[in-house]
């Protein structure tokens, strides 16, 4: 009788077990509300009170065998996310950032509390992508869409092989890799209109502090740690986020060296090259990447005076980036174009500059045409006269520009042009309409000097590119109040000459 009375309250537990299964709720109170004294609402994969908290919720699952499974890691993912519209997909919640970087910091599989074990950062992204209905390979072949033609550090191949792999192997670590798929979809996906900083999403966020927690485990791959901060340094300097990009940077630089010590060991050291060993060819395209992204956050730094972190003699002397020439520029093989654009950035800006003119090149005409359309949204010279600073800043860009346009009037003249060098067409449209801008900034406007200097300049090119007669007709239109009678003259002549821009030059410009 006893035994048939112990086994029916057994059967009532389990159905009561099963039955609060199926509303939403567990038969007993979380760990944090009972420690605490406190009412629980028993609600499933969290209560309320440690959701309005942010804390782990964790029911006591070891004797009740009927809510044995109501915690695994797949079917508690979905408070760490918050759902949205295309393109975002999802955004990372305050759950999902804890448990993140939880699992970052955490030993894989240690015992936590009651009968729960913390997941690796490996089953926690896959289940953030199974969660959300992305495909890894999805997000890979996306991010190869968007940089791997401009920036080819990556093994197109072995990532490929990887993200196949990422969810069938468990038994790898793959924390490194799952760092990386959340730099590139962080990446690859568009800005969220919904979020009130999209740029400063809390998948980047998050993706940044993870970069920085495992980078100092030495069970990681530095190799792929290495690949993940370049992307984060393209996306912070892409979005204008200078300083975080400088800082990943930073950190990127001290990985590539570790990783140096053994990628430029001499040859007879490498025939036994194991695992820990890089491919040379490997870090060289990750130092040109560097390279370019260092000489980016410099010039678009305009609050600070970053200095370079990457010189030529910080680069070994056997790296392939010293192997290229000029024709590799142009070159369409993506490798060779990466490695010999690295090569000018760090090399050609010395060599050209020494007993002649500053050379035009794209990343200063650029970075000036930036920066007056900055001045024009912020109306950064109509400030109070009381201002010297802003009035001093602006007059040193003035000058950079006319001077620039001066020197690359009197090149042209004395060189003529060529398509293989200085100065290039973006460069010299980014400087030209830099300098159409600079009469609207001007309260007194531009000078006549500076007038017949323009004007002489898109001469020259309206020569030889007929984008040139569409400048002419806007810069008359701009300037129409403040040029004198011997000005639109000039100008009506230029009109007169809008046939001869209509056809290019015997030398025309690919």
């Amino acid at each position: 009788m006893t035994e048939h009375v112990a086994f029916s309250s057994s059967s009532n537990q389990l159905e009561a077990g099963v039955a609060a299964n199926r509303a939403g709720f567990t038969p007993g109170t979380c760990l944090n509300c009972r420690r605490q004294k406190q009412r629980c609402d028993r609600l499933i994969p969290q209560c309320s009170r440690c959701s309005t908290k942010a804390i782990r919720c964790v029911y006591p699952t070891k004797n009740d065998v009927a809510v044995h499974a109501l915690v695994p890691v797949a079917s508690s993912t979905s408070h760490m996310l918050i759902p949205c519209s295309r393109p975002c997909r999802f955004h990372l919640s305050p759950h999902g950032e804890r448990d993140l970087l939880w699992a970052a910091c955490s030993k894989p599989g240690a015992y936590i509390q009651g009968n729960y074990y913390q997941p690796s950062l490996y089953h926690v992204v896959r289940d953030i992508f199974d969660q959300s209905g992305i495909s890894v390979t999805d997000v890979v072949a996306k991010y190869f869409d968007l940089a791997y033609y401009w920036l080819p550090t990556l093994d197109r191949e072995a990532v490929y092989d990887e993200a196949a792999r990422f969810n069938l192997c468990e038994a790898v670590n793959h924390d490194a890799f799952a760092l990386l798929l959340l730099c590139m979809h962080a990446f690859a996906e568009g800005p969220c209109e919904i979020q009130a900083q999209s740029t400063q999403s809390v998948l980047y966020r998050t993706s940044r502090q993870l970069f920085v927690i495992l980078q100092t485990s030495p069970d990681i791959p530095a190799r792929t740690l290495l690949q993940c901060g370049i992307i984060l340094t393209t996306y912070a300097c892409g979005h204008g986020m200078s300083k975080e990009a400088y800082e990943i940077l930073t950190i990127c630089i001290g990985l590539i060296r570790r990783l140096s010590i053994d990628g430029y060991a001499a040859a007879e050291s490498r025939m036994g090259m194991d695992h820990n060993r890089y491919d040379q060819l490997e870090l060289d395209l990750c130092w040109s990447g560097i390279i370019l992204l260092d000489r980016t956050i410099v010039l678009s730094n305009i609050d600070q005076c970053l200095p370079y972190l990457v010189e030529a003699h910080h680069i070994p002397t056997t790296s392939a980036i010293f192997q290229v020439s000029n024709i590799d520029l142009y070159s369409r093989n993506t490798i060779r174009n990466l490695l010999a654009r690295a090569e000018h950035a760090i090399s050609e800006y010395i060599h050209t500059t020494e007993g002649g003119n500053f050379p035009l090149c794209e990343t200063v005409a650029m970075s000036l045409s930036a920066l007056i359309m900055l001045y024009r949204k912020q109306s950064y010279y109509r400030m109070p006269i009381d201002n010297p600073k802003a009035a001093l800043t602006f007059n040193c860009v003035h000058n950079m520009i006319m001077d620039t346009c001066r020197d690359e009037a009197e090149w042209v003249q004395a060189h003529g042009w060529s398509n293989n060098t200085r100065p290039c067409f973006f460069g010299l449209c980014c400087l030209y309409g830099a300098a159409a801008q600079l009469n609207e900034l001007r309260l007194e406007g531009l000078s006549t000097e500076d007038i017949w200097t323009l004007r002489n300049s898109l001469l020259s090119f309206s020569n030889r590119w007929r984008l040139g007669g569409e400048c002419f007709s806007y810069t008359r239109d701009v300037n129409m109040n403040v040029l004198t009678a011997q000005i639109e003259n000039f100008l009506s002549h230029l009109n007169s000459m809008k046939s001869m821009s209509n056809t290019p030059s015997q030398i025309s410009a690919t």
